[in-house]
C-alpha cells in the first residue's frame, strides 16, 4: 500500500476490494496466499492498520515510509557477528 499511496492512488478502499475479493473467490484467497500472507481476518486489520498509518504520516508530514519490523532474536545474533 506504500507504493499505491506514493503513486498518489487512494487507499482508503484497499481493504474493502479485498474483502469483496474474498467473498467473490474465497477458495483462491485461502489457498493461493496462505503461505505467505496472513489469515483473512489477520490481513485485513493489518490493511486497515496500515491505511491508518499512512493517514497519519501524511497529515504529521512525515515521510511516508513502512516502519521497519524489529529485529528477531535470531537475525539479532546473526547481525552482530
Amino acid at each position: 500500500m506504500y507504493i499505491l499511496a506514493h503513486a498518489n492512488y487512494e487507499i482508503e478502499e484497499v481493504p474493502d476490494f479485498w474483502r469483496k475479493m474474498a467473498i467473490t473467490h474465497p477458495g483462491n484467497i485461502k489457498t493461493n496466499h496462505s503461505a505467505t500472507h496472513p489469515s483473512t481476518p489477520e490481513r485485513f486489520l493489518a490493511l486497515e492498520h496500515t491505511v491508518t498509518e499512512i493517514d497519519a504520516k501524511k497529515a504529521a508530514g512525515v515521510e511516508v515510509r513502512p516502519n521497519p519490523k524489529p529485529k528477531t532474536e535470531k537475525v539479532q545474533k546473526e547481525t552482530e557477528n
